[in-house]
C-alpha cells in the first residue's frame, strides 16, 4: 500500500479547486507542517488568489491489470 499527501487549494471567487498529490509523506507529518507547506505553495505553485483548503494522507492500493512496456 502506498501513501500520498493530498493538498487541496480553493479559489472561492471563481469556485475552482486544485489538488496536488505528494508521494510518500513522512509518517509523523503534523498538521502544522502541512499548513506551512501549503502556505509556501500559494503565490509560487498556485496563484495568490488560491487558499489552502484541505490536507489529508491517503492510503492507496494498486491492483495492476497489466504493464505492457517495462
Amino acid at each position: 500500500m502506498a501513501k500520498r499527501l493530498l493538498l487541496t487549494f480553493r479559489n472561492t471567487t471563481i469556485n475552482k479547486s486544485r489538488t496536488v498529490y505528494i508521494p510518500d509523506p513522512k509518517d509523523e507529518l503534523t498538521d502544522a507542517e502541512a499548513q506551512d507547506l501549503m502556505d509556501a505553495m500559494v503565490g509560487v505553485v498556485f496563484p495568490s488568489d488560491y487558499q489552502k483548503d484541505r490536507a489529508a494522507v491517503v492510503d492507496t492500493e494498486v491492483n495492476e491489470l497489466f504493464d505492457l512496456i517495462q
